[in-house]
């Protein structure tokens, strides 16, 4: 398309618009962002609101004033808008918010200290404001004409700037397409703007011209802007630096004035050798007012893509550019680790200066460092090195959010409640009782910050260690360490792979640390550090540290650890120094440790190529929550079928006698207790040789279990209902009628048995009874005319929960005969049916 020139107006209040529009928007906002800053407005407040309404001005002047009649594309707006969201407001605020925290942004923490700023100190704030205005822009514009020139020449910048020169046409809403990196660039112009002090007002003011020019550059308003062009870079000006002819759209480099683009860098001495451009970069061609066509060599949205799909192809362009840049590698592999650390520990110093709680201070950093981590991952995988990453293999990314959520999120969460409780607050000061603080009374208060986290970083490892280690050495612990052990690809939220034990008992060392009252500030370092470090010892980036090592323990160390053969070694989460200390040579501690060896190792970087155990964890026929189901609740199967195995006989005996006791108490037909508690146990034996089998062969089969249903209802039940009839009459003979008979006692009575406790007199009567059934049992193998009515008893081949009840019909009503005698003696009915079901009980099972 040929922009030569734009229509003629048709009136002549569209001519004033065009030629007066553009410096009356400018001094307008910029008096209104003085004004407001003045009277207390905050700072986001103003630039929130100058955003939205330079931009409703723009869609509308687009609509009434026009530079080009071509219509809207409804596919980019959407593009245009997406970026609004995912770059401007999220990117923007994120590196925003991590300038301010580094207390110099906007010049708050400066402009009021003033001995402090160099703006103070070199007496720019004592001239005119409108003065100091064009002064700050010119300055600042300085870093910015470079920064923007750099983006253009050199390539790794330009994959990133170019996203922002993919528009084939050019309207207010463009202007904010951008790579999510770029607000971080230009943030690094503004913390040193703001590390110069100046005032709050003055910072505010060169920011919203650069909002507002910007709106204007991009929109498709017919603007003119004679004698404005050699000072400022005019809507003219950036239409030609954004034309598709690489020529024309390496100049115009300028963001707040065009002074710098007037200047011939190419002309100085050493500094001309290493420009890319051989002239002065300011570029305003006579009689044209937009060039040819707008664009970049990289594709705007496609015919059948969807302006996400543009958007994700544009944010992931960067990357593809960058892993074919010699140094990205080297940057990654040698200075990923040491950059992601420092800045975590300074951050997190700088929030709680800000105020923020140890908790949200960690949950932040955290979040930051996963961020990282992945992104140096994503930068420099080790997958160019041959070690494998599939994280499908582990249950993908999803099982990962689960264990986040649900193992370590909550444990963390309440943990950092707990922590706040435990004295965080009283760092440095008195404590309850009068006396000093730990760290206080030890003189650490009075040491170098730096010298303070080196400290706390000894002796939180020393307990980290250690939990660490009795994780391996416990085998009851390793069962559930074995969770976090069993990835086999690395990935930078592989660390929150966690059974929910390990954040309680990591916290409970996190606790004990917190109560020595270190300050806050080095908690919170300390806590930065750790997280951090933990997202890249699992990330699948190429990361390596060298002879650091020998005292930190990064990511080559840590993968030595998760090596398939060697879980035995390099326990410190964060320092390699109590590794290294032979723990195993010392007196009675060394006879109490399983691994005898020095469990520092350092094996060649990056790490092992195989990682994981031998046994997957993970069922890839599973999803996510079930496997994660699966491995917080099978570190706990040994304990609790053990539990079951060894719990289950006296608790079902002592349940159903007990049981029996309570129900005969209540008035309960003797019938229906025999009844009920036989159903019962039968019922309990069947489920327990599903989860606790002797012989996994003895399962029964169809045939076998309707076998014993019917001697279940037709030999046991109906049996036992009358035997049961029969107890209750001789439990009310012995209770009542026989005592009558006998005299005004029974024979239990007057030996004196009843003023025993309940439960020694059911342990009597269980012996006594078990007397009988002894002596009946002996009877019916001994007599030959009885042993064939017990012999359909001994006839299956397996034992199961309803072998019990195949009993030939005569065998119960003989067995019970003896029941029926000996409640003639006299105990009470709850006694004695107690000491029935008990012995019901321990039969069945």
């Amino acid at each position: 398309m040929n922009m030569t020139d734009s229509p003629k107006p048709s009136s002549w209040l569209q001519i004033m618009a065009k030629y007066t529009l553009w410096p009356m928007v400018l001094l307008i906002s910029i008096v209104f962002v003085r004004m407001a800053i003045l009277d207390g407005w905050s700072e986001a407040v103003v630039m929130g609101v100058l955003a939205m309404g330079c931009l409703s001005l723009c869609h509308g002047l687009e609509a009434v004033l026009p530079f080009e009649g071509r219509p809207r594309d409804r596919k980019e707006d959407r593009l245009d808008y997406l970026n609004v969201f995912m770059t401007e407001l999220f990117a923007q605020g994120l590196f925003r918010g991590v300038i301010f925290l580094s207390g110099v942004v906007l010049g708050t923490a400066l402009s009021r200290r003033p001995e402090l700023g160099l703006w103070q100190a070199a007496g720019l704030d004592q001239l005119p404001w409108v003065v100091e205005f064009m002064l700050a822009m010119v300055l600042i514009d300085l870093p910015l004409y470079w920064q923007h020139r750099w983006m253009h020449t050199l390539r790794g910048l330009w994959s990133v700037h170019t996203v922002h020169h993919s528009s084939q046409r050019l309207a207010a809403i463009s202007g904010i397409r951008n790579h999510l990196l770029s607000p971080l660039m230009t943030a690094s112009v503004s913390l040193a703007f703001g590390a110069l002090g100046p005032s709050v007002d003055l910072f505010v003011a060169v920011h919203a011209w650069i909002v507002v020019k910007g709106w204007l550059q991009h929109a498709n308003i017919d603007l003119r802007t004679p004698g404005f062009d050699l000072l400022f870079p005019t809507p003219r000006l950036h239409r030609f630096h954004h034309s598709r002819d690489p020529a024309e759209s390496a100049r115009n480099f300028g963001i707040l004035t065009t002074v710098w683009d007037h200047m011939p860098w190419h002309r100085f001495p050493f500094l001309g050798r290493f420009m890319a451009f051989q002239h002065a970069t300011w570029f305003a061609p006579q009689g044209r007012l937009a060039p040819a066509g707008y664009g970049s060599d990289l594709a705007d949205c496609g015919a059948e893509e969807s302006a996400l799909a543009t958007w994700w192809r544009h944010t992931k362009h960067p990357v593809a550019v960058w892993r074919e840049l010699p140094w990205v590698p080297r940057m990654v592999r040698s200075m990923g680790w040491p950059v992601g650390v420092v800045g975590a520990v300074l951050l997190a110093h700088r929030l709680v200066v800000v105020g923020l709680g140890p908790g949200l201070v960690a949950a932040v950093v955290a979040a930051l460092g996963v961020a990282w981590a992945g992104a140096l991952q994503w930068l420099h995988p080790m997958d160019s090195h041959g070690h494998a990453s599939h994280p499908e293999q582990d249950g993908g990314w999803t099982l990962d959010l689960l264990h986040l959520g649900l193992s370590e999120g909550v444990g963390h969460a309440v943990a950092q409640a707990g922590l706040s409780l435990a004295g965080l607050w009283l760092a440095g000061m008195v404590t309850m009782d009068g006396g000093l603080v730990p760290w206080t009374l030890l003189g650490l208060d009075g040491l170098p910050l730096l010298v303070q986290l080196a400290m706390a970083m000894l002796l939180l490892d020393l307990g980290l260690y250690w939990q660490h280690r009795l994780f391996h050495e416990i085998p009851p612990l390793w069962e559930t360490h074995q969770v976090h052990h069993a990835v086999r690809s690395y990935g930078p939220t592989r660390a929150a792979r966690h059974h929910p034990l390990s954040p309680i008992v990591t916290t409970a060392v996190w606790m004990g640390f917190a109560l020595l009252g270190a300050p806050v500030e080095v908690f919170a370092m300390a806590q930065a550090f750790a997280a951090t470090n933990g997202a890249m010892q699992h990330c699948g980036a190429d990361l390596r540290i060298g002879r650091l090592d020998a005292v930190f323990a990064g990511p080559s160390t840590h993968r030595w650890h998760h090596a398939r053969d060697l879980h035995d070694r390099n326990f410190g989460p964060n320092l390699t120094v109590w590794d290294q200390v032979p723990w195993h040579r010392l007196p009675l501690v060394g006879s109490l440790l399983r691994i005898q060896h020095t469990t520092f190792f350092r094996g060649a970087e990056p790490g092992p190529a195989r990682i994981g155990l031998e046994e997957p964890l993970v069922s890839s026929s599973e999803s996510a929550l079930v496997n994660w189901f699966h491995q917080v609740v099978n570190p706990f199967r040994p304990l609790v079928l053990g539990a079951i195995r060894w719990l289950s006989f006296p608790v079902l005996v002592g349940g159903v006698g007990m049981g029996a006791f309570v129900a005969i108490a209540r008035s309960v037909p003797v019938p229906l207790v025999v009844l009920l508690a036989l159903l019962g146990v039968v019922l309990v034996n069947v489920g327990l040789e599903r989860v606790i089998p002797f012989r996994e062969s003895w399962a029964s089969d169809r045939a076998e279990t309707q076998t014993d249903l019917v001697h279940l209802f037709l030999s046991g039940l109906a049996p036992h209902v009358i035997v049961a009839a029969l107890i209750s009459l001789g439990a009310g003979i012995s209770g009542v009628g026989l005592a009558s008979v006998v005299g005004n006692m029974g024979l239990w009575h007057r030996l004196g048995l009843t003023g025993l406790p309940v439960v020694a007199q059911v342990c009597l009567t269980v012996v006594l009874l078990d007397f009988c059934l002894y002596w009946h049992h002996r009877v019916m193998h001994e007599v030959p005319f009885l042993w064939p009515i017990h012999e359909v008893h001994h006839a299956p081949e397996t034992m199961t929960g309803t072998r019990v009840l195949r009993n030939h019909p005569v065998g119960p009503l003989l067995t019970n005969l003896f029941v029926v005698v000996l409640g003639a003696l006299g105990m009470e009915p709850t006694v004695f049916v107690a000491a029935q079901a008990i012995s019901l009980t321990v039969g069945i099972l």
